[in-house]
């Protein structure tokens, strides 16, 4: 069954990690405590003491946060352990002090989805470049030797076969 699968994958890849249990034995006092994982950050606002620490979240997805899950495990949705994830998910946009995505898309597609969220809560850093220098290094260069840098992991929703694509056309 695909929701075991998806159970298995999450256990072993985010719930069994030390790491929460090894900050909190730190006993630090610090004043913000940042997470890029969901599933981390429900383990520390569940087993933390400081609760004066300031939590901030920021997902890396379009706004959705369990369609990667959903696609890749097309029975999950119906199981009871979407549930218990959708209550996971609830806690800790009710828990978390700031919520950030790395797009205005996903905050945008986010707040769709949840309009109950506090949207002064939300913010997000734009992870593009501006093409203004690029437009001038073509310009000025007299080469046909182009060096072309894609940063993120190789897989299709990543759409590096675009790149490859449009060079094609050149």
């Amino acid at each position: 069954d695909h929701a075991i699968g998806a159970v298995t994958r999450l256990y072993v890849r985010y719930m069994r990690s030390t790491t929460v249990k090894d900050y909190l034995a730190k006993n630090t006092k610090d004043d913000v405590v940042f997470f890029h994982e969901l599933f981390t950050c429900y383990k520390y606002l569940k087993k933390r003491k400081n609760t004066d620490a300031k939590v901030v979240l920021v997902l890396h997805n379009d706004g959705d946060t369990y369609k990667m899950l959903r696609t890749e495990y097309k029975t999950l949705e119906k199981s009871t352990f979407y549930k218990y994830l959708e209550r996971i998910e609830q806690y800790v946009f009710e828990n978390i002090d700031r919520l950030g995505y790395s797009a205005d898309y996903p905050c945008r597609n986010f707040m769709e989805l949840h309009p109950e969220f506090d949207k002064n809560k939300l913010f997000y850093v734009y992870n593009g470049l501006s093409l203004d220098p690029l437009k001038k290094n073509l310009a000025n260069n007299n080469s046909d030797v182009y060096e072309i840098c894609c940063v993120g992991t190789v897989m299709e929703r990543k759409g590096q076969r675009f790149i490859v694509e449009a060079l094609h056309k050149m």
